[in-house]
């Protein structure tokens, strides 16, 4: 079987899709919406099965599309999604067409720009089982899968790819390809891909000390392990790469970028030092605010980052008194845990004092 024949086409894109059509009200059957667009029933189960490529739709039929889901009362969140969700499905079929075939130097979509929360969020659906946050799903109207559907072989071939990319990028300056690549690498569930990444462990921490050009590696390899059930190298992290001004702007920077608080994309990762303009901070604050959960294995990085951000941006707490007691209440139940890090009490703490003077 060829990586061509291996790989499906657009499932991502194909089930907003159907969930979008599911919204419309009053309902619209899919028949109803062939006959709308002016096309067959068979395209459109084509569309949302993945069968037929809703990439390959003409600009203009991308358009009615859209333009007929919301004016049959489809949700505007699942219609915009669908852009997002065509881009994710650019690099989930890449990765499974190409397999363990990637040769450095190659242009990958992996390596054009910095992905979002949201993105990544869309590429991850159909191979975990994880569903995108803050995606309110629609009741399902019969029986169907409740993600986007990836066979298990597609899955191997994609995570198969994203370790070759690892492998084969170490010694080149593909930077952001690798580091993305070790990120979705997360995601693997198979016995050995816990190991695969804390391979790479040494290498990535060796000399870290604040900023360094390994930095974003070494912070996306940490998220990476504490998804796979090992928060020691995101404590090592936190104490040793987040050990100046520099390295801690750079994390506030890409904290903020990954919520959706710049307004452009990123072609790589240095604006994290370099600086990125126009982020205000509320929506990185509500995040952070809405994980601070002893269950996640991140809360550490949470506290740290909510730390450094009010340290920066004080004024968030006087133009959101109505936050400034949520958090009260969060903190003064963390502070009833236990916690590996000395660190993270101690922010908790300033962070108390600090919600004191703005009561």
């Amino acid at each position: 079987m060829t990586g061509s024949q291996a790989a499906p086409r657009n499932v991502i894109a194909g089930f907003v899709l159907r969930l979008a059509r599911d919204t419309t009200k009053p309902s619209v059957s899919r028949e109803q919406f062939a006959a709308l667009l002016s096309v067959s029933a068979d395209t459109v189960a084509g569309w949302e099965s993945g069968r037929r490529p809703l990439a390959s739709t003409q600009v203009g039929q991308m358009a009615a599309i859209r333009h007929r889901l919301m004016s049959n009362g489809a949700r505007p969140d699942l219609v915009s999604l669908l852009d997002q969700a065509l881009e994710a499905d650019h690099i989930v079929d890449f990765a499974i067409a190409l397999g363990a075939d990637y040769r450095p130097g190659d242009v990958h979509p992996l390596g054009i720009w910095v992905l979002r929360r949201e993105t990544v969020d869309l590429i991850a659906w159909p191979i975990s089982t994880r569903s995108p946050a803050g995606l309110d799903l629609p009741q399902s109207r019969g029986q169907r899968h409740p993600r986007p559907f990836l066979d298990a072989q597609s899955r191997t071939r994609f995570f198969d790819h994203l370790r070759q990319i690892v492998d084969v990028t170490e010694a080149s300056g593909d930077t952001l390809l690798r580091r993305q690549a070790l990120y979705l690498l997360s995601f693997d569930s198979r016995d050995d891909a816990r190991s695969f990444l804390a391979a790479h462990r040494s290498r990535l921490l060796h000399g870290l000390n604040g900023w360094s050009e390994s930095w974003p590696a070494a912070r996306s390899l940490a998220a990476s392990m504490t998804r796979r059930g090992d928060r020691t190298l995101l404590l090592d992290f936190i104490e040793r790469g987040l050990a100046d001004e520099q390295s801690q702007m750079a994390n506030l920077r890409y904290w903020a970028y990954w919520v959706g608080e710049a307004r452009h994309q990123q072609r790589d990762d240095s604006f994290m030092v370099a600086g990125m303009s126009g982020w205000h901070g509320d929506i990185l604050l509500r995040h952070l605010l809405d994980r601070l959960d002893p269950s996640l294995g991140y809360l550490e990085l949470n506290v740290h980052t909510l730390w450094a951000l009010v340290g920066v941006r004080a004024r968030l707490l006087s133009e959101q008194p109505g936050v400034v007691q949520e958090l009260t209440g969060k903190i003064e139940r963390l502070l009833d845990e236990s916690f590996e890090s000395d660190r993270t009490i101690s922010e908790l703490n300033a962070l108390r004092y600090a919600l004191k003077l703005h009561r």
